[in-house]
C-alpha cells in the first residue's frame, strides 16, 4: 500500500502488546500509547489490535501504491496529502500516486499511522509490536513496502474522533508497590511533595526524571532480592535516582520501587516532552480499580467518539467537486 520514502526519526510496527511470556524474559512491549491504538481502530472500524506504526521524534513521507485509508492519532503532526494538510485525530482516503508527508509531533512523543485491515508485520511471541532493545520485531526503513494485513474490506466513511485527553497532565496517580514499605514514610512523603522534570534520557523502556535536591534510596537496597518488575514502576537506582518504567522495560530488577503507576496514566507519562513539570500522588487500591473499570467502558464505547468531520469552507480546496445542496423544495408546499 505504502512505500517509504523517507523516515526522519525512528519508527517500528506496534500492537497492544504481548502477555505471558515474563518467564523467558520478554517484557509486554506494545504501543506506548494504548489510546491512540484505540482511537485509530474507532475511526477505521477495526480491532484495536491492529497492527499500527508509531513514530518517535518524527515522522516521514511515504508514496501511496493503492489505494487505500489511514487514520492518524497520538501526539499530533504537521500532515499533508500533496502538500494539502490533513486533519489529524482523523481518518483519511489516500489515492494511488500520492505523496503522504509527516513532520515533527507538536504536542507529544509517539505519533501513529494507522492503516484500514492494519499493517502486515512478523507476529513474534503472539504480537507483531517491535522491541528495539531486545531485537525483536520488525522497523520501517527507506524503501519498504509497508503492506495491508486484512484486505477487501467494505467502503468506509471518514471521520474525525475526539481524543482522550492525555497530553497536558501534572500530576499521575500511584499505587503502593511490594517494595513502597521499604522507604521510610519521610521519604514517601518527600516523593509526593517534589516537583519532578521529564528527562530527555527516555525512551521505549522508562522515563527518567530529574529533581533538585537529595535522591529516594533506601538503607539496604544492595540486599534486595531481584523480582518480576511492571511497566508503570517506579524505580530508583543506586543514588536514588527516579525511573518510570515503560512497556519495553526488562522483566526482572533489583532496585527499590517506590510505588506504581495505573496503567490509564502510562501512556499520559509516556507522551510527555522534556522538560516537563509533574508530580505524584499515592491512590488506594479501591480507588484504582475504580478508575482503570471507568477507563475500560470508555474504551468499550470509543466509537461515540466519533464523528463525521467538520470543514471549514475557508479551507476547502476542492470547494467546486462538493455537493453542496442535496436536494431542492417548492417554497409554496
Amino acid at each position: 500500500m505504502l512505500e517509504v520514502i523517507s523516515i526522519s526519526g525512528f519508527s517500528s510496527f506496534q500492537d497492544l502488546g504481548r502477555s505471558g511470556f515474563y518467564s523467558k524474559g520478554i517484557s509486554r512491549s506494545g504501543a506506548a500509547d494504548y489510546y491512540a491504538l484505540f482511537e485509530g481502530a474507532a475511526l477505521l472500524d477495526q480491532d484495536p489490535n491492529s497492527t499500527a506504526l508509531e513514530f518517535i521524534g518524527n515522522g516521514g513521507t511515504f508514496n501511496i501504491l493503492e489505494d487505500c485509508m489511514v487514520a492518524l492519532t497520538g501526539a499530533s503532526m504537521p500532515a499533508s496529502l500533496n502538500q494539502k494538510p490533513l486533519d489529524w485525530n482523523a481518518s483519511h482516503y489516500l489515492f494511488k500516486g500520492g505523496i503522504l508527508n509527516l513532520g515533527a509531533p507538536q504536542n507529544g512523543r509517539y505519533s501513529y499511522l494507522h492503516l484500514r485491515g492494519g499493517f502486515t508485520a512478523p507476529k513474534i511471541f503472539n504480537s507483531s509490536s517491535a522491541q528495539p532493545s531486545a531485537g525483536i520485531g520488525k522497523y520501517s526503513i527507506q524503501a519498504d513496502i509497508l503492506a495491508q494485513s486484512e484486505k477487501n474490506l467494505e467502503p468506509l466513511k471518514c471521520q474525525a474522533i475526539k481524543p482522550f485527553d492525555r497530553f497536558n497532565s501534572t500530576t499521575f496517580r500511584l499505587i503502593e508497590s511490594f517494595q513502597t514499605h521499604f522507604f521510610t514514610s519521610e521519604t514517601v512523603e518527600r516523593f509526593t511533595e517534589t516537583e519532578f522534570l521529564i528527562d530527555n534520557q527516555s525512551n521505549r523502556s522508562g522515563i527518567k526524571l530529574t529533581h533538585t535536591g537529595s535522591g529516594f534510596s533506601i538503607s539496604n537496597q544492595l540486599k534486595i532480592v531481584s523480582d518480576m518488575i511492571v511497566p508503570g514502576d517506579i524505580q530508583m537506582t543506586g543514588s536514588g535516582q527516579p525511573f518510570v518504567l515503560l512497556g519495553d522495560c526488562q522483566t526482572m530488577g533489583g532496585y527499590p520501587r517506590i510505588g506504581c503507576l495505573i496503567s490509564p496514566d502510562i501512556p499520559a507519562i509516556a507522551q510527555l516532552k522534556s522538560g516537563k513539570k509533574i508530580k505524584f500522588k499515592f491512590i488506594s487500591r479501591d480507588e484504582a480499580n475504580k478508575i482503570v473499570s471507568e477507563d475500560g467502558k470508555k474504551l468499550e464505547t470509543i466509537t461515540q467518539r466519533c464523528s463525521e468531520p467538520i470543514r471549514d469552507p475557508q479551507k476547502i480546496t476542492d470547494l467546486m467537486d462538493l455537493n453542496l445542496i442535496g436536494g431542492a423544495v417548492w417554497a409554496k408546499d
